[in-house]
């Protein structure tokens, strides 16, 4: 009886998440799961951003010191590695209490940063 009553974050909209945050919070429930798969929809431009000039450098760097194959591994792991951060601070956000935003946020904007540095450095 208790999965009929819960409903799943992702199973809503965006615009339904930010109802039944709201609905929640009116009835004095817990709303950071929600919060979280809200912010974490909210992130998915500025992360699909930080992954593409993440990408840049391993594009457009020198094609002599490095080979191609090498360039598509470290491009994997990278990307790896950010799907397991961003995994873990949601989770981790969870269960000390951090908040959702912060949560959601800082893997996109630590790889942002990530980005820009490696972009320095190509040019």
């Amino acid at each position: 009886m208790i999965k009929i009553v819960k409903v799943r974050p992702r199973n809503l909209s965006s615009l339904g998440l930010y109802k039944y945050i709201n609905y929640l919070e009116e009835n004095g429930q817990r709303t950071a799961q929600y919060e979280l798969a809200l912010w974490t929809r909210i992130s998915y431009p500025l992360v699909s951003t930080a992954m593409i000039f993440l990408a840049i450098p391993f594009v457009f760097g020198s094609l002599r010191t490095v080979s191609i194959g090498q360039r598509v591994l470290v491009g994997a792991m990278l990307g790896i590695c950010f799907h397991m951060l961003n995994q873990a601070s949601g989770n981790m956000g969870l269960v000390y209490g951090i908040s959702p935003i912060i949560s959601a946020l800082l893997p996109a904007i630590l790889f942002s940063l990530l980005a820009i540095v490696l972009m320095r450095r190509v040019v």
